[in-house]
C-alpha cells in the first residue's frame, strides 16, 4: 500500500479500521400497546376500561406516556397518566424520571416520579415507581409479569401489582394503604 493511500485513509473520518464506516444507531422509533381496551355498553350499568403506554426515542433516550383507568356511566375513576423520560442504565434497567397527572371525576393531583423498568432475572418484566405528589403525599407501585408461551400464539402472564400510599387523601377516595393484586392473562 502506498504512503499517499495510507495517509487519504487516515484522514478519511469515516474509515473505522478496521470494520469500516460507523453505524447509524441514532435513529428515532415510535412504539404503542394497549393491554387493556374494553367496554361493555347498552346495559344497566356502562364502563369502559384502558391502559396503554407508547413510547418514542432512541434506544438511549426515550419518552414514555403511560395511561390507565377505569370509567362507569361516565364517571372516570381511577385514571392516572405519565409522561415519563427514559434512559438506560443497565443492560436490563431503564431509569425513568417524569410527572404523573390524576385526572378523572375526582379532584387532580399531580406527582413526580422515580422509577426503575426492566427484566429481572428468569425473565421478569419489573416496574418500580415511587411518587411524591404537590400536596405533600407519597406513593410507590411495582409490577412483575411473565410470559409463559403455551403454543406459538397463546400466551400465559401471571401478573402482580402493589400499590401503597403513606396518607389518607379524603379528595381522591385514597386511604392510606398497601394494596397488592394479582392476575392471570390469556392472550
Amino acid at each position: 500500500m502506498s504512503a499517499a493511500r495510507a495517509r487519504a485513509e487516515k484522514d478519511d473520518s469515516n474509515a473505522a479500521a478496521p470494520f469500516g464506516p460507523p453505524i447509524n444507531d441514532e435513529r428515532i422509533f415510535a412504539h404503542a400497546l394497549l393491554n387493556e381496551f374494553e367496554g361493555r355498553f347498552g346495559g344497566p350499568a356502562d364502563s369502559f376500561r384502558w391502559n396503554g403506554e407508547a413510547w418514542v426515542g432512541t434506544d438511549t433516550n426515550r419518552v414514555w406516556l403511560k395511561s390507565e383507568g377505569f370509567s362507569k356511566n361516565g364517571i372516570v375513576s381511577d385514571g392516572d397518566h405519565e409522561l415519563l423520560y427514559d434512559r438506560p442504565i443497565s443492560t436490563f434497567f431503564d431509569v425513568q424520571v417524569g410527572l404523573r397527572y390524576d385526572r378523572d371525576s375526582f379532584a387532580s393531583r399531580r406527582w413526580a416520579a422515580v422509577g426503575v423498568e426492566g427484566f429481572a432475572p428468569y425473565l421478569l418484566q419489573f416496574s418500580g415507581t415511587s411518587y411524591a405528589s404537590d400536596a405533600g403525599h407519597f406513593a410507590a407501585k411495582a409490577e412483575v409479569s411473565y410470559e409463559e408461551l403455551i403454543t406459538q400464539r397463546l400466551i400465559l402472564e401471571p401478573l402482580a401489582e402493589f400499590n401503597a400510599y403513606t396518607r389518607s387523601d379524603a379528595a381522591r377516595g385514597v386511604a392510606t394503604s398497601v394494596s397488592l393484586t394479582s392476575a392471570l392473562m390469556v392472550r
